[in-house]
């Protein structure tokens, strides 16, 4: 069967997306791999274990398979999967993500409500939907057991919430009830209410935003008496205010330099408050135009997660389209000092400073044609000294000084990046602990807190401080740089720099050909004075 034409985006990416999941489908009955989605382990076959994660594009592969008639085929395959979970799931009811013996609660999360609705899908053998419901409790038991705690992540604390929600009313299953709420509840005990951000580690960022308000708002729909809508009201409003004027994320302004947008909870959000409808629109414009990171551009991993969300953003827009004008209505100055976020505009202009990100510079202008570019950004500067690279950009290495309508003073510390490159011992050195040591819950948990810490946790100072001077006159802004205490170091302005790790950063947005100030330099001087 030939599928119509995509009627919008969501739908036009969830479909190039479901093709991949099909293609990473093991449907070999040969195969002793059968039903596994991780290609690399099955087809290419450069790893030894398996990526249980993949499973995740079941729903898309349903999805797909039933607008176009394929549902009947799919069944083998499906219980298929069902068998190959059996296998690869340990005794304790963990699976395995980035290396064997994982024993991180969050991986079987990351497919738990997946999993959910294969079950109730009615499409599985009655051997094959027994075997998965004993999968599921089994994992559902390790997660109940255990627990992250190696720092403040909204989104990951969200979809955990969620996913034990929609297991429990699936199964009527009272302790997971008890802990999926737990998780909604710490999930908002990070949030700032004032401002409407939830925090990341560090601070607010907006594209892991769109992904928490994506669990917080199914939350709300499957258990009313959440009473989420308020802080998922006051999040979008914060959204408002920082997505670009072309509906993208800028990743200078997240503390985990995040570009992703999960359109699902924007267009629920449209729907059920007409004030978000024109930010819903501006988002969905982006994606039609390719501006953001697209799923079909990701890597797999980041591809069926954001997919599915394009998928469910899809079926919203389908069943209530919505038509709105794009309109920009935010006051001409929007201050977010807990988030180091300082916001200014006119009707032609819009600035952004992020004074917790060592003073970061994006600059917006309108064309005559009413359409809006990207035409200055600055993500501060490189220094190296004694064969080390420090950055400005890090989360908590600047502060304002100064906050006025036409002028944000900003000073920032030059902090060491923390990007390495793994070697071939620490590779196996890994792979040994993996196999002994790891395996033991409470060591692996360490583990990772102590690996979080290293990449994320960066305080190794240079002795550096930059003094940033944005300073705003009508349309025209002009920005001042002094580097005090740099003598004999080698400093390199820098565009989108951070001096953190990210896997899910980083990804291409076409704004990044946009010819803006800021760019890289051979070189940069301790003084300078440039105008975007």
């Amino acid at each position: 069967m030939t599928l119509p034409p995509p009627t919008n985006p969501y739908e036009r990416e969830f479909r190039i997306v479901a093709r991949q999941v099909l293609s990473a489908w093991n449907r070999d009955p040969g195969s002793p791999s059968y039903g596994s989605m991780d290609r690399p382990y099955w087809g290419w076959k450069y790893k030894d274990f398996s990526d249980s994660t993949m499973q995740y594009g079941l729903n898309l592969a349903i999805a797909y398979a039933r607008r176009s008639g394929g549902l009947d085929a799919i069944r083998p395959w499906l219980d298929a999967t069902v068998r190959y979970l059996g296998r690869i799931q340990w005794g304790d009811g963990s699976f395995d993500q980035c290396y064997p013996h994982e024993k991180s609660p969050g991986v079987f999360f990351d497919f738990l409500a997946t999993l959910v609705d294969l079950h109730g899908s009615g499409l599985l053998s009655k051997a094959a939907a027994l075997q998965l419901e004993g999968i599921i409790r089994r994992g559902v038991v390790f997660l109940l057991r255990t627990d992250e705690k190696h720092g403040e992540v909204a989104n990951h604390i969200a979809q955990y919430g969620y996913e034990l929600l929609h297991y429990a009313k699936a199964f009527s299953d009272a302790p997971a009830e008890a802990r999926g709420r737990e998780y909604v509840a710490r999930t908002l005990s990070w949030f700032d209410k004032t401002e409407g951000w939830f925090r990341e580690y560090h601070g607010p960022d907006a594209g892991y935003q769109t992904r928490t308000l994506r669990y917080l708002t199914k939350a709300g729909l499957l258990y009313p008496d959440l009473n989420l809508w308020p802080a998922v009201d006051k999040a979008m409003e914060f959204m408002d205010a920082i997505v670009m004027p072309d509906g993208t994320i800028n990743p200078l302004l997240g503390c985990r330099s995040t570009a992703l947008i999960y359109p699902y909870s924007f267009e629920v959000a449209a729907r059920r408050d007409a004030r978000f409808a024109p930010l819903a629109a501006r988002i969905q414009k982006a994606w039609d135009e390719g501006l953001v990171p697209l799923p079909s551009s990701l890597d797999f991993g980041n591809a069926i997660r954001l997919g599915d969300d394009a998928r469910e953003a899809a079926d919203v827009v389908a069943a209530q389209p919505i038509t709105t004008p794009m309109v920009l209505a935010q006051p001409e100055r929007l201050d977010f000092p807990n988030a180091g976020i300082f916001v200014r505009r006119t009707p032609n202009r819009a600035v952004y400073v992020a004074s917790g990100l060592g003073g970061a510079v994006v600059v917006y202008r309108r064309n005559p044609d009413g359409a809006w570019r990207l035409t200055g950004e600055d993500g501060g500067y490189l220094l190296l000294e004694g064969g080390r690279r420090y950055v400005t950009r890090v989360p908590a290495a600047g502060r304002a000084k100064s906050v006025t309508d036409g002028e944000i003073a900003v000073e920032a510390d030059f902090f060491l990046s923390l990007h390495e490159d793994l070697k071939t011992y620490q590779m196996v050195a890994l792979r040994i602990l993996n196999s002994t040591v790891l395996r033991v819950q409470w060591i692996g948990d360490l583990f990772r807190k102590i690996v979080v810490r290293r990449l994320m946790g960066n305080r190794v100072k240079a002795s550096a401080r930059l003094v940033r001077t944005v300073t705003l006159d009508g349309d025209a802004v002009a920005m001042k740089d002094v580097i005090e205490g740099a003598t004999g170091a080698t400093l390199h302005r820098t565009r989108r720099a951070s001096g953190i790790h990210m896997a899910s950063s980083r990804y291409f947005q076409p704004a990044e050909f946009e010819s803006a100030p800021g760019g890289w330099e051979e070189e940069a001087p301790a003084s300078s004075t440039r105008t975007f």
